[in-house]
């Protein structure tokens, strides 16, 4: 079985990109790893502390697409930047070019920590090659939908959360970004996750879930009584931007902390910021 994973880099997030990518590759020493950076940005102290592991660095220009000026809604601007669509889309392209590489193509976001091997969702799930497999985050989604008072466009009983995704090579169509494309032009008045979104939209049909720990959000009830594989620090409180807002999470934020300390190509300001929010 041929695993590959792939991450994206933009400028700005160099050192999330050390602590998700050492302790990634720390656990799982067997999966190859690609991480397609965007041209221009400095990611030499990424490259030293990956240095003798099977990582891969791809200076891309990220895609800027003309459809990105009509992706906005009322609410958008809770759960996403502007300046982070074109990110989303290199996402989506890298998947595109890596589905002919791998029997199985990971995704990592690099607001992770990773605690243990990915390994065993493989043999939990025994992944077949047309499916894709993620952490089920539908209850919180319509939680928060019902809450804003919106119309969601993904309305299957699985929504998966893309920080992490076991993506079969045969699941991913050829022409995925075009589709993506497509359907940002249709759609990008609605959208919350576009990246997200859109996986969700257009392969829903191929979507399984995995256990909670493969991808643990501070947004899951398992948070505190599940041990993590990986932890993801997603929205707006992470351990470099803000305190938790509940306190029984205070641990995952002191744990990246104390893992960031024994990095020593993370950057003095970035251990500030742990420890001002830690």
């Amino acid at each position: 079985m041929n695993i590959k994973a792939f991450a994206v880099c933009d400028a700005g997030y160099v050192d999330p990109a050390i602590i998700a990518l050492t302790s990634f590759t720390s656990y799982n020493p067997g999966i190859p790893m690609r991480v397609y950076i965007e041209a221009g940005v400095n990611y030499k102290r990424l490259a030293r502390s990956l240095r003798g592991l099977p990582v891969e660095f791809r200076e891309v220009d990220f895609p800027q697409l003309p459809e990105h000026s009509g992706v906005h809604s009322k609410y958008s601007d809770l759960f996403f930047r502007p300046e982070a669509l074109p990110a989303f889309a290199q996402r989506i392209k890298s998947l595109e070019e890596m589905r002919t590489e791998g029997d199985f193509i990971i995704n990592l976001d690099l607001d992770t920590l990773t605690r243990n091997s990915i390994r065993t969702a493989f043999e939990r799930v025994r992944p077949q090659r047309h499916r894709v497999y993620g952490v089920n985050e539908r209850k919180n989604r319509d939680r928060w939908v019902s809450s804003l008072g919106v119309e969601d466009i993904t309305s299957g009983p699985i929504y998966i959360n893309s920080g992490f995704v076991i993506y079969g090579r045969e699941a991913i169509p050829d022409d995925l970004f075009d589709k993506y494309r497509t359907f940002l032009w249709r759609y990008g008045d609605r959208l919350f996750c576009p990246e997200q979104d859109f996986i969700n939209w257009s392969l829903a049909d191929r979507i399984e879930a995995i256990p909670s720990n493969y991808n643990m959000m501070f947004t899951s009830e398992d948070y505190t009584r599940t041990a993590p594989v990986i932890i993801h620090y997603l929205g707006d409180a992470k351990p470099w931007t803000g305190v938790p807002r509940d306190p029984r999470i205070s641990y995952y934020f002191r744990l990246y902390r104390r893992v960031a300390e024994r990095e020593p190509e993370v950057s003095p300001d970035f251990l500030q910021k742990l420890a001002i929010n830690s």
